[in-house]
């Protein structure tokens, strides 16, 4: 019995209980009794006085008796079970209460202790009542984590219904693992790359490349307080993005999700890269070019013997040094066949690449007028088809540079084209025709015939033809000269 006694006081020593008896001397007996089991006991002396302390304090067990004045055992426990119905009542009564089992029934009173009581037995009822409270607390906890899950699933639910009507790639995690990616974000990766993140067999931080310090290594870098410097290089299937990415925190029920929204902005950044590369070269180029038509007129005691871009044969003839060829050498590391290439665009693009011939049949017409006729007005509409031509090809991140560079020198024929003089004219058609050439060669290798193992084969030739123009343009006081000596490209 000693056992089962402290097994029943560890497991009851946090309980509360009432105890309402109106004979003071049994009260005094049993109340000691239960101070054996319980550390807090609150006592009434009838059921009026302890309905109002239930009331008050709110006990996880009621020991009662049942004939008391005021109000007898069986009424209070009546109006007990009408505020709290899972509130355990044990009623202490003797054989000649036996008239009362029935109504206490009806009640549902949850154990019974007849009198006299009797230790042992007390100890069995009381482990009863304990287990019963601990049963439903148990039963209680999963109810109200029934309920929070359905809330969480109702509320997640609401938040996938509203990502997938966002434009921009939306990813949710828990616990670092992806559990919601929507629609957008599934139609940049392949369908097996998204089910594979889906089911966390791979997370979206191995596509992502820190190209340098602007770049983060994992979108759980994202720091909030520096918006404009949480970007991601990610590259998916040979195809690459650049995201700004924005994370919000969300907390349902006490689970927390992260959000993770990107903004596409590969072709912001890639444009203002690559064209303030390609503009700083074009620039360097041309005033490096006239510098040296500058040279043509001092002596040679006045050129400095550490200049490295001007080189001077022995003839007083210039040519572009190694430096120069650098520059128009401007390398690209990554190559792309075109199958690979054409793979990964859409049909409305490829659709745009398509009106591209048209272009390139009124550049020949417009050509071939202006050699015949040597009007100088038709100047101005071929630098229009060109700047066309370059509109259409700046679509493709790969070829900005390129989209640039025909943009470049058709700007400078529009704003030159009326001072240009036929000597200017003869070479500028040369060259323009040239250009054509190649466009024309470059558009059926690259998106018709796709037999190149490389898309950019032809920048080489496309930007001497492209910075040619433009020196010719930018010249000054005489023009350059035909000798192949004079102007050494490559």
């Amino acid at each position: 019995m000693l056992e089962n006694l402290l097994k029943l006081k560890e497991e009851a020593k946090d309980l509360l209980v009432l105890y309402v008896e109106d004979d003071e001397a049994t009260r005094m007996i049993f109340e000691n009794m239960l101070k054996k089991v319980f550390n807090n006991i609150v006592v009434a002396e009838n059921g009026k006085e302890g309905l109002e302390k239930f009331k008050q304090i709110n006990p996880d067990i009621v020991i009662t008796d049942i004939q008391m004045p005021k109000m007898n055992g069986l009424d209070m426990s009546l109006e007990i079970k009408s505020i709290n119905k899972s509130t355990p009542i044990v009623l202490m009564t003797a054989f000649e209460d036996s008239k009362y089992f029935i109504k206490s029934i009806e009640i549902g009173i949850d154990r019974y202790l007849l009198k006299p009581i009797k230790s042992d037995y007390m100890i069995s009822v009381l482990t009863d009542i304990v287990e019963l409270i601990k049963n439903n607390k148990i039963i209680e906890i999963y109810k109200k984590r029934e309920l929070e899950e359905k809330i969480v699933e109702a509320s997640f639910d609401m938040l996938k219904q509203t990502l997938e009507s966002l434009s921009n790639p939306a990813i949710v995690y828990h616990d670092k693992k992806a559990v919601f990616l929507n629609g957008a974000l599934k139609s940049i990766l392949k369908d097996d790359i998204f089910n594979k993140i889906s089911k966390h067999d791979r997370c979206l931080d191995e596509f992502i490349i820190q190209k340098n310090s602007e770049y983060l290594s994992s979108i759980f870098d994202v720091d909030n307080n520096e918006k404009s410097e949480n970007k991601i290089f990610l590259t998916i299937d040979k195809r690459f993005f650049i995201f700004l990415i924005n994370k919000n925190r969300l907390v349902a029920e006490n689970i927390n999700y992260e959000l993770f929204v990107f903004t596409d902005i590969t072709k912001l950044e890639y444009q203002k890269v690559k064209l303030e590369n390609s503009k700083k070269i074009m620039k360097d180029f041309i005033i490096k070019t006239k510098y040296i038509n500058h040279t043509k007129s001092i002596p040679d005691k006045h050129i400095e013997k550490s200049s490295t871009f001007v080189s001077v044969s022995k003839d007083n003839k210039e040519f572009i040094n190694d430096e120069q060829k650098a520059v128009l050498r401007k390398s690209r590391v990554e190559k792309l066949s075109s199958v690979e290439f054409c793979s990964s665009i859409d049909d409305y693009t490829m659709y745009q690449i398509d009106e591209l011939k048209e272009l390139d049949s009124e550049l020949s017409d417009l050509l071939s007028q202006i050699e015949d006729e040597n009007d100088i007005n038709l100047l101005y509409q071929i630098a229009l088809k060109f700047k066309q031509y370059s509109r259409a090809i700046d679509v493709f991140i790969e070829f900005k540079d390129l989209s640039f560079a025909i943009a470049s020198f058709a700007d400078l024929i529009i704003a030159t084209y009326n001072t240009i003089d036929d000597t200017k004219l003869k070479k500028l058609l040369r060259l323009m025709e040239s250009v054509r050439l190649d466009l024309y060669d470059w558009r059926d290798r690259i998106f018709i015939s796709k037999n190149t193992h490389n898309i950019h084969y032809l920048d080489s030739s496309l930007f001497s033809s492209c910075l040619q123009i433009e020196m010719i343009l930018s010249q000054e006081d005489k023009e350059i000269s035909d000798d192949e000596n004079d102007l050494e490209l490559f």
